[in-house]
């Protein structure tokens, strides 16, 4: 489910908002950075601690083990990470769909076992470094 969940995400994002981060179709590569300073800063700047607790909905949690975690697209290893903008509905608003990322408050389980190794695997196969340009594929059509 975890993975289901972030491809969803990732591929709504992609194809709905104008950037359309890591698209291949509409020639919008991610660009990777790898330096994990700028990365934690990134990630505090978009999901700060508490975020996703005060604005998600317990609905989304698998069970009582399970916390809200904040996630986002483009990811913050990425030069397309956004700024502090949301695709889901919160407090009653929706997306516009003009926003650059997405971010929102996600199972915990599902947000840690949808990348787990994946990303660095895939980083560390295609020998990606600092400012290179790649693809995500989600694998999901418009139909």
């Amino acid at each position: 489910m975890g993975r289901q969940y972030w491809t969803r995400a990732s591929w709504l994002t992609q194809k709905a908002t104008p950037e359309h981060p890591g698209s291949m179709a509409d020639q919008k590569p991610l660009y990777y950075m790898g330096d994990s300073t700028q990365n934690s800063r990134r990630r505090n700047r978009i999901c700060p601690t508490g975020w996703a607790a005060a604005n998600g909905d317990a609905y989304a949690l698998v069970d009582a083990a399970d916390a809200l975690n904040c996630d986002k697209f483009a990811f913050v290893s990425s030069y397309n990470s956004g700024s502090m903008v949301h695709l889901i509905s919160l407090n009653g608003t929706g997306p516009t769909f003009s926003e650059v990322c997405g971010r929102s408050a996600v199972s915990g389980m599902h947000n840690q076992e949808s990348m787990g190794n994946h990303f660095a695997t895939f980083m560390r196969d295609m020998r990606i470094m600092e400012k290179d340009a790649y693809w995500l594929d989600t694998r999901i059509d418009e139909g």
